[in-house]
């Protein structure tokens, strides 16, 4: 049971990266256009889950396929951004990329979870920035903003060696070993970092990437897409300290902590 997802008009999902993908001017039927990221991945990823809930319902039990696509890459720039200048598809000699495409075999019943839809997700936009030159995706799925377990933004962000409010300023510290410390006392230890999710002492989750790889998403996360804030943060901080020696970090346990985020970095206290 194939299901083919190509966006069939400008401003359906039709962009997974970190910026807008948009039609060369005057050239027409470019399938791929005007999608920002954080609104593509999220309709991919709601779309998923429909997909799994309905095949639950129907008690659907056999291997399907997931056929995902972005067609008509020729037509199609990357604008320019804050950090780049705008980029087109590269076309290796001899060679036109005109798609992009993954398939995968998956049960119904794994789609269910969270971070089994967040992989299927990273492996489609690793392919898509690779075909404009660049290595992989990590915005939203190793830096970014980070929800609760309603879905709603903490209005915090992970990056690499620190957690920021939306202002920038720093709230939280985190070492090479995924450690976080509040600001105020850089010697206890308050939560850990583990595939995109903050977990805290016993291993249960505080507060998730929106597309969080690691086990420790839980598997009915969503994120309410009209809280996602419109400018993201950017990619932020140097090189982590190295990790205290000895310490033991809990493995995920995928549910939700009794504790918010702000409870566990003892906020403003």
């Amino acid at each position: 049971m194939p299901v083919f997802l190509a966006p069939p008009a400008p401003g359906v999902v039709g962009s997974f990266v970190p910026h807008s993908i948009v039609e060369k001017p005057g050239v027409p039927g470019a399938r791929a256009s005007a999608a920002k990221c954080s609104k593509g991945e999220l309709g991919l990823n709601f779309f998923l889950a429909y997909v799994a809930w309905y095949w639950d319902k129907y008690s659907l039990q056999q291997a399907v396929e997931l056929n995902i696509a972005l067609e008509n890459l020729t037509s199609c720039i990357m604008p320019a951004s804050d950090l780049s200048l705008a980029m087109e598809v590269i076309q290796p000699q001899g060679v036109e990329v005109v798609e992009v495409r993954i398939l995968r075999e998956v049960l119904p019943r794994e789609l269910c979870r969270a971070s089994v839809r967040h992989r299927i997700l990273r492996h489609f936009c690793n392919r898509l920035l690779q075909s404009f030159s660049i290595p992989e995706a990590t915005y939203l799925f190793e830096h970014g903003w980070l929800f609760d377990r309603d879905g709603h933004n903490t209005t915090l962000s992970l990056e690499r060696s620190m957690l920021l409010e939306a202002s920038g300023r720093q709230v939280a510290f985190i070492d090479s070993g995924g450690s976080v410390s509040n600001t105020k006392d850089i010697s206890t230890i308050c939560a850990h970092v583990s595939g995109g999710v903050i977990i805290d002492l016993n291993g249960d989750t505080l507060a998730t990437l929106e597309m969080a790889e690691g086990c420790g998403c839980p598997d009915g996360f969503l994120p309410v897409a009209a809280e996602l804030p419109g400018k993201p943060p950017i990619e932020a901080g140097g090189n982590p300290w190295s990790a205290q020696s000895g310490l033991v970090i809990p493995l995920p346990s995928g549910r939700w902590s009794d504790k918010s985020l702000f409870d566990a970095l003892q906020w403003n206290t």
